[in-house]
């Protein structure tokens, strides 16, 4: 039987075929409490288990749980699912009725057998993906940790898959290894006869041209994606986050809500940035009739920051044209 996790975390692709991790690779262990207040396990305690990380607002992780819930894999308890919450941003409540109707529109044909539990897992996304080999902070959701019954982590992918593609390329890879002792690679087979040994030689293998491809824009919270992507065979080689993308865009959208403000005073919310560049300091100076409140995350404690209308920017800022929140609120309270 195979075991699934769900956890939420960040947006989404399309999956590639994930190469397996070399064998003995061990799971992470933790724990979960679930919104009914049961204990469950990371462990797969003698069976394969899915750990899918998972974002309430994230198409393909609609498209991805949906897919599993209505699949066989949970229709004959070959799937035992587990989700928890990872973050929360404005975008993407991860309260219990927003978990609840979650599980209510997307898993509501698996009944009780795909459970939602409470608290923050995204270093636990993030574990798996380091794991995997990746050194990028950014991750794509859903990114699914698949472990044999051994207690192995076998693959790690990222992007939509459905339980076809789970149950074709994947579980048989996760049901054998326990016994070869060691995880195949995606669509290989179990066995093989010797006869079946030799290469298929009569076509040749593309030698790829990439292009890159943005498949995702970025948002105040997530970076961009792009793919390279083969220009001879369309093959898609590898996904890669836009590095400062998302900043880059937060950026942007508060300069642009500031210089269209229709009121006196316009709100800023973010759970991830804590600073300004030149372009919102010109925004904010070009309309000086309008106060500026921001509600912001630091070290995990929420902080809100207030810039009066009027106030002069020029000191809010260093020679590089950026200010901290933090800074920006010694100035403010310094100079009253």
């Amino acid at each position: 039987m195979l075991a699934a996790l769900l956890l939420m975390m960040a947006p989404a692709l399309p999956v590639m075929a994930a190469d397996p991790l070399p064998s003995g690779t061990k799971n992470l262990d933790f724990t979960f409490t679930t919104i009914d207040g049961e204990q469950l396990s990371s462990q797969a305690n003698g069976r394969p288990k899915l750990l899918v990380f998972y974002k309430v607002n994230c198409l393909n992780c609609q498209n991805t749980l949906k897919s599993i819930s209505e699949s066989d894999l949970i229709q004959n308890n070959d799937v035992y699912a587990f989700a928890c919450s990872s973050y929360n941003d404005s975008n993407a409540k991860t309260d219990d009725a927003s978990i609840s109707t979650f599980k209510t529109t997307y898993c509501s044909s698996a009944g009780d057998k795909i459970k939602f539990a409470q608290g923050d897992f995204l270093s636990k996304a993030s574990s798996y993906n380091q794991t995997a080999g990746s050194s990028s902070t950014s991750m794509t959701t859903p990114l699914i940790a698949m472990i044999d019954a051994d207690n192995n982590l076998c693959f790690v992918t990222q992007g939509q898959i459905l339980a076809d593609k789970l149950v074709s390329d994947y579980l048989p890879a996760l049901q054998s290894s326990s016994n070869s002792g060691s995880s195949q690679k995606p669509s290989s087979s179990s066995s093989s006869s010797k006869g079946d040994s030799k290469k298929d030689t009569s076509k040749p293998s593309c030698d790829h041209v990439a292009e890159t491809v943005v498949v995702n824009d970025a948002t105040s919270s997530d970076d961009a994606v792009s793919a390279y992507q083969c220009v001879k065979c369309g093959a898609l080689l590898r996904y890669e986050a836009v590095p400062n993308s998302a900043y880059a865009t937060f950026l942007a959208n508060t300069a642009n809500t500031i210089l269209n403000a229709q009121q006196g005073e316009v709100t800023i919310n973010t759970n991830i940035w804590t600073s300004f560049n030149r372009a919102v300091f010109d925004a904010i100076k070009s309309r000086p009739d309008v106060a500026i409140t921001v509600n912001y995350y630091y070290k995990g404690s929420p902080y809100v920051l207030h810039i009066p209308a009027g106030t002069n920017v020029d000191s809010l800022m260093d020679e590089n044209g950026f200010g901290g929140f933090l800074y920006i609120q010694h100035v403010i309270n310094t100079s009253k």
